[in-house]
């Protein structure tokens, strides 16, 4: 979350985290993505399958190369337009007979010039920042990670360490969905299990 005024009283109507869950329901529409990571650029970019996107990064992006080759086409092509140095001072909202919707949101972003400020106009915000692997505690145990923290495995679920195994989406290359990461679960579970019978 970003910390906004107004922004717990609009999650699910208006502000999301999950573009799989509820992007479809504005196809059509003018989006806002938030984020420069590959979780940010991911979905952003399955949103502009049937949206235009705006996509906001308080730095630069950070996402993965073969992410960042996916985004520029798609902002070449015009479905996504990338707004680097911007962070949402607040969301814009307008009255209708139903209570407010949130029409946008006001933009700060620094530029050579200075700061400017400028709105945009959306029909939701999708957040996807501050989604760090909580691997730390694998790293120090001398797991391998690769440079965005998440954990490397082979095909088996395991990692360079014998007999640790890992899932979901704390490991390399896992799709962010909880529908993955039960799958993932499971496949290391019936590995595991492979393994100590065969160890009888």
């Amino acid at each position: 979350m970003l910390g906004l005024p107004r922004e717990e009283e609009f999650f699910g109507r208006g502000v999301h985290t999950c573009a799989t869950c509820d992007g479809p329901f504005y196809a059509g529409k003018d989006l806002i993505a938030v984020g420069g990571g590959n979780s940010a650029v991911t979905e952003a970019l399955f949103l502009s399958r049937f949206s235009k996107v705006k996509l906001l990064v308080r730095g630069e992006i950070s996402a993965q190369a073969v992410l960042q080759e996916r985004l520029f086409e798609a902002v070449e092509s015009g479905k996504i337009e990338l707004f680097l140095k911007t962070e949402i001072e607040e969301f814009l909202f307008e009255k209708t007979d139903f209570g407010e919707k949130i029409i946008g949101a006001r933009i700060k972003q620094q530029t050579k010039e200075g700061e400017k400020t400028f709105e945009i106009k959306a029909a939701a915000i999708f957040e996807f920042i501050g989604l760090i692997p909580n691997s730390g505690f694998a790293k120090k145990s001398g797991v391998e990670v690769n440079n965005y923290g998440e954990i490397i495995v082979n095909n088996n679920f395991e990692t360079n360490i014998p007999r640790v195994y890992a899932s979901g989406d704390i490991i390399e290359n896992a799709q962010k969905q909880i529908v993955v990461a039960a799958a993932t679960g499971a496949q290391a579970a019936i590995k595991i299990s492979e393994f100590l019978h065969n160890e009888k």
